[in-house]
């Protein structure tokens, strides 16, 4: 028979050894909780960056992509223009701007450079004036226009261009001067094209 003592003791050990197991649920259930916490942290960080990536090409899209005032000139402008997922689809290098009313920017010294999917630059479009329609995102210049690519240039009298599909019509005197085609010609002999 166990004496009281060794009963007590008994007891004791194991209330201990419960309550040790406890404690040990109790803080691994705090460190879960800490790794919960540090990724909902985690998570609200990176929503709070695809909102102001949103906001940024939403600002685009409202017009506000020109900040100059009305009536004022502002020169040498550097202005990003990202889609809707906040990927830089082109930049705006300006000489010279003036929003002429609430709807429409002229510009001067104006070189657009385009941007492909992967962020690599794509083509330069080169335009001495044009104006810029804030409602609509097409640019129009009825001055010498020069469109370049790696593999050919550009040039006319006249273009509508519109920023947000990136396609555009040519007109006057258009000239096409294409680099390389017989390096062009004979590599799709080769293949067989």
């Amino acid at each position: 028979m166990l004496s009281f003592r060794k009963l007590l003791a008994l007891s004791v050990l194991t209330g201990a050894l419960i309550g040790g197991a406890g404690l040990v649920e109790a803080a691994d259930d705090a460190k879960d909780q800490k790794k919960t916490e540090k990724k909902k942290k985690d998570k609200d960080k990176e929503k709070k960056k695809d909102k102001e990536k949103k906001e940024a090409a939403a600002e685009n899209d409202r017009g506000d992509m020109i900040p100059i005032p009305k009536g004022h000139d502002s020169k040498g402008l550097k202005i990003p223009y990202f889609d809707s997922t906040g990927k830089l689809q082109m930049t705006f290098n300006i000489g010279v701007a003036n929003r002429l009313d609430d709807d429409h920017v002229q510009m001067a010294d104006l070189q657009i450079e385009t941007f492909d999917k992967a962020g690599a630059s794509e083509m330069t479009i080169k335009l001495p004036t044009s104006i810029l329609d804030l409602n609509t995102r097409v640019i129009s210049a009825q001055t010498h226009v020069t469109i370049s690519r790696a593999d050919f240039e550009l040039t006319g009298e006249a273009i509508e261009f519109n920023t947000q599909t990136k396609q555009g019509k040519l007109a006057g005197g258009v000239r096409m001067l294409i680099y390389d085609l017989n390096e062009a010609s004979s590599s799709e002999e080769k293949s067989g094209g």
